[in-house]
Order: structure tokens, then sequence, then C-alpha cells
């Protein structure tokens, strides 16, 4: 086949414009994957602690001027395991990428550890 396209170069070109001419018909019908469109209120990422001691308490952080993280910590029981969760405020989509608020929740749990551990957190 390779040898018939490099003795007959117009082949080539013809098949070329056809396989162009096919694929712009068609590109309207490709099923893509997108991300879904959906509207949330809040994005909340939990963690759990097993078998940890704390008390129910909540924490709030200013990272930037229009972004705050709220921290809530349960503490567990027989029943229950300590759990923590991480809030946003609805507007967070519009501020950062979905990689931006993951990066900055991992920032803010990696720097709590660090401190809880008395290292300096940098």
């Amino acid at each position: 086949m390779i040898k018939f396209f490099a003795q007959h170069p117009t082949a080539a070109n013809l098949m070329m414009a056809a396989l162009m001419v096919i694929f712009i018909f068609t590109l309207p019908n490709i099923r893509r994957e997108t991300f879904p469109e959906y509207a949330s209120s809040h994005v909340e990422i939990r963690v759990v602690y097993p078998g940890g001691t704390t008390e129910d308490v909540g924490f709030e952080f200013k990272v930037f001027p229009k972004v705050t993280l709220q921290l809530i910590l349960w503490e567990g029981d027989d029943e229950f395991s300590t759990e923590a969760n991480i809030l946003f405020d609805e507007t967070i989509g519009e501020i950062l990428s979905p990689e931006d608020v993951a990066w900055l929740s991992g920032m803010l749990v990696y720097r709590l550890i660090a401190l809880s551990r008395g290292q300096a957190a940098g």
C-alpha cells in the first residue's frame, strides 16, 4: 500500500481530502467526555481519623483575600470515629480551579499536621 501511494501521490492526496471531509461531517456527532455541569453550594472534603481524641471544634482560615476555609472537627465515640471536614464558600469555584482547591486543602492539612508535631512548616 505504501508503495502504491509513493508511486501515485495524487491518490494519496485524494484519500487525505476524503478523510478530512468525513472528519468535518462527523465532528459534531463525536461523543466527548467532559466535566458535568452542576451547581454546588459547597465543596466538602472528608478525612477520617480512626481513634482520634479531639473535641468538637471549628476553625476558620482566611487563606486569600476572597478565600476562606472552614475546618470542622468532630470527636469520635463508640459508634462513630473522629472526623474532620474542610468547607468552602459556594463562590470558591469562581475564584479557583478544582486543582487549586485540592492543592490549597492539602497545604492547609499538611501545615496543620506539621504544627501539631511541633515542626516548622514553611
